[in-house]
């Protein structure tokens, strides 16, 4: 694999030292965002139907703490049909187990500039691969931004190793909660409107 200077050689999810596959996550935690929406593991909780004790089920359609329980549950449905279905409905309530319970360490953030980012990197764009001109106005399209190269909401460390330089077009999709419009469409609405 090539790597290109400045980027991570490391998994970006909070304590994973596994070597990167693909953006930015080892094939453990790329795999897992690809399959779960997520690259870090979910912690899944049911209340079980016979003792109603919360318990982690080990799959998804698992309605009881125990074979005990299930043999309960089933003794109680014999008797009383209409209060205990055959197929009790329990909620599975799925979350994501965040860093700090994993290894107990408390998350540091560090400030950093767009600068910082664009001096430790290579200076091309993280998205397209094409140059990034420090020079021009902030707001230029071909200006400096910075994003993240794993999501923090989706377990990325927020340091200044986790992100990359891009060019303002190439950004994410969204800012400010608003949909971005190209810069082109932008610019030739904005200008009909004038006239």
């Amino acid at each position: 694999m090539v790597f290109s200077p400045g980027l991570p050689l490391m998994c970006g999810v909070a304590g994973c030292g596994g070597p990167v596959c693909s953006k930015g996550l080892c094939r453990r935690h790329y795999d897992m965002a690809r399959r779960n929406g997520a690259p870090v593991e979910l912690s899944r909780q049911r209340l079980c139907a016979a003792c109603h004790q919360w318990f982690e089920p080990k799959r998804s359609d698992q309605l009881y703490c125990s074979h005990r329980c299930r043999q309960r549950y089933l003794r109680l449905n014999r008797m009383d049909a209409e209060r205990y279905p055959k197929n009790p409905r329990t909620k599975l309530f799925v979350a994501p187990v965040s860093a700090a319970s994993v290894d107990g360490a408390p998350v540091v953030v560090e400030p950093f500039t767009d600068m910082q980012v664009f001096d430790r990197s290579d200076g091309l764009c993280a998205v397209c691969g094409g140059a990034i001109d420090v020079e021009v106005d902030v707001f230029d399209p071909d200006g400096l931004s910075s994003q993240w190269l794993v999501p923090v909401d989706m377990g990325g460390v927020p340091a200044l190793s986790n992100r990359v330089p891009v060019h303002r077009r190439c950004k994410g999709g969204v800012s400010d909660g608003r949909k971005r419009k190209k810069v082109e469409e932008g610019r030739d609405s904005r200008a009909e409107k004038r006239r």
